[in-house]
C-alpha cells in the first residue's frame, strides 16, 4: 500500500515535542502529535511546516522539518524550519526529498540554539530535484553543538542533482566538530560537466569554536567532477574570537579553507594576534576583504602592519604577487616579495600619478612581514575539482 495523503493537515503545521522519543522520526509534514507516518504530500503539505525539539527533550532519530519518500511530480519544497532547542542524536534536516521530480528545494531552515545539540549530520535542504536546491539555510547560535565524526557536521545545500546555489551557514558562538559545506553534490557517477555548487555563503562570528574543514562547495561523489564548485561561494569572517575552543579541542581553529572566490574579513579596530589560524588555506582566484569596525579606525599603515588575518601553521596554495585590500574607505595596493612577504605598501589613489601633496598619485608605506598580508591570489580561466573536492586552478 502506497502512503497515504491525508487531507487534515495544513500548510503552515507546527510539530512541538516536549517528551522524548526514541522511535520516533518527528516529520513537519506528518501526522501530529509527533510527526510520524503517515505524510502529507499535497503541494500545500510539504511547505512552511516546523518542528520546535524544546529544551530538555532527547529524540533518538531523525529530525525533518519536511519528508518527501515518493515520486511528487512537479513539487517545490520551500519555507520548511527545523528549531532544535534539545538533543537529537540522529541527522537533521530542513527538508529532505528523495526522488527526482521535486521542482525546487528552496529557503529551507535549521536552527540550533544555545541549548541544542546534534550528534550527527545537520542539512538546510536535500534534495534530487529537476531544477535546484538553493538558499536553505543552517544557523547554530550561542554555544549551540553540532558533532558529527565521520563527515560533514554541517551542510547549507545537498543535493544528487546538478544545481546547488545560494545556501548558507552560519555559524554565531556555536561548537562545531566535522567539516562545514555551504554546497555539495554527492551524485555517484563522472563527468558532471554542467554542475553547479556556487553562490554558497559560510559566515564563522563571535566566540566559535570549529574542529573541521571548511568548503565553500565540496562534490563528494565517486569519479572527476568538471563542473564549478568555486564561483561566487563566500567565506564571512565576521568579529570572530580565534582563541576561543573547547579543552578538548584542537590548537588550531579551523582546519582547511577551499573553494571559496570570496573572503570577507571584519575585525574590530582592538585586533591583536591572527583572525584565523587554519592549517591550509587554498587561495587560488580568490579575492579577500577587509572591513576594519569601531571607533578610532586606525591609520592604515599602522593597522596593516600589526594585523594577521590569515596564520596557517602550515601552508598557503597560490600566494599572489600583487594584492588589492581597502581600509577605512581608502584602497591600497600590496606588493609583495618572491616570498610572500610585503616589499611595499602603496595608497592607491584614483587620480592616479606619483608623490606630490594633495594631487593625488602614490604614497608607499614602506616594507613590512608576512603578518600584515591581504590575499587576493591569480585568477584563472579554467578550473576542476579533484575527486577529494578541491577546487585547483588549471593553467
Amino acid at each position: 500500500m502506497g502512503l497515504l495523503f491525508p487531507t487534515v493537515l495544513q500548510a503552515g503545521q507546527i510539530i512541538n515535542i516536549d517528551t522524548n522519543l526514541t522511535d520516533v522520526s518527528p516529520t513537519g509534514n506528518g501526522t501530529p502529535p509527533y510527526g510520524s507516518e503517515p505524510y502529507d504530500l499535497t503541494p500545500d503539505g510539504i511547505r512552511g511546516n516546523t518542528v520546535n525539539i524544546n529544551a530538555g527533550v532527547t529524540v533518538g532519530r531523525g529530525v525533518r522539518g519536511v519528508l518527501v519518500p515518493v515520486v511528487t511530480p512537479g513539487l517545490i519544497v520551500t519555507k520548511n524550519e527545523v528549531n532544535v532547542y534539545g538533543t537529537v542524536n540522529d541527522n537533521v534536516s530542513g527538508a529532505w526529498t528523495i526522488f527526482s521530480n521535486i521542482t525546487d528545494v528552496l529557503h529551507n531552515t535549521v536552527n540550533i540554539f544555545g541549548t541544542g545539540i546534534v550528534n550527527d549530520r545537520v542539512v538546510g535542504g536535500r534534495g534530487n530535484p529537476e531544477r535546484s536546491v538553493g538558499y536553505n539555510k543552517v544557523n547554530v547560535y550561542n554555544g549551540g553543538t553540532v558533532i558529527n565524526s565521520t563527515g560533514a557536521a554541517i551542510v547549507g545545500g545537498s543535493s544528487s542533482s546538478n544545481l546547488v546555489i545560494g545556501n548558507e551557514v552560519t555559524i554565531d558562538g556555536g561548537i562545531i566538530k566535522g567539516d562545514i559545506y555551504g554546497g555539495e553534490i554527492d551524485i555517484e557517477f563522472s563527468n558532471l560537466k554542467n554542475a553547479k555548487i556556487t553562490g554558497n555563503v559560510v559566515t564563522i562570528k563571535g566566540r566559535t569554536s570549529i574542529d573541521g574543514d571548511i568548503y565553500g562547495g565540496r562534490y563528494t561523489g565517486d569519479g572527476p567532477f568538471m563542473g564549478d564548485a568555486f564561483t561566487g561561494n563566500t567565506l564571512n569572517i565576521d568579529n570572530f574570537d580565534s582563541s576561543f575552543r573547547l579543552p578538548d579541542a584542537p590548537l588550531i581553529n579551523l582546519r582547511s579553507l577551499y573553494n571559496f572566490e570570496f573572503y570577507n574579513f571584519t575585525v574590530p579596530h582592538t585586533q591583536t594576534g591572527p583572525v584565523i589560524t587554519p592549517y591550509r588555506a587554498l587561495l587560488s582566484g580568490s579575492k579577500i576583504n577587509v572591513a576594519v569596525t569601531g571607533s578610532p579606525v586606525p591609520d592604515a599603515e599602522t593597522f596593516l602592519k600589526n594585523l594577521v588575518l590569515i596564520d596557517t601553521n602550515g601552508y598557503i596554495i597560490d600566494m599572489p604577487s600583487t594584492v588589492k585590500a581597502t581600509v577605512g574607505g581608502e584602497s591600497y595596493i600590496l606588493n609583495l616579495n618572491p616570498d610572500g612577504t610585503v616589499a611595499s605598501v602603496t595608497e592607491n589613489r584614483p587620480n592616479g600619478g606619483s608623490g606630490g601633496g594633495g594631487g593625488g598619485g602614490c604614497n608607499s608605506f614602506g616594507a613590512f612581514g608576512l603578518s600584515a598580508i591581504i590575499f587576493l591570489a591569480s585568477i584563472y580561466n579554467r578550473r576542476r575539482v579533484t575527486k577529494d573536492g578541491i577546487q585547483n586552478g588549471e593553467k
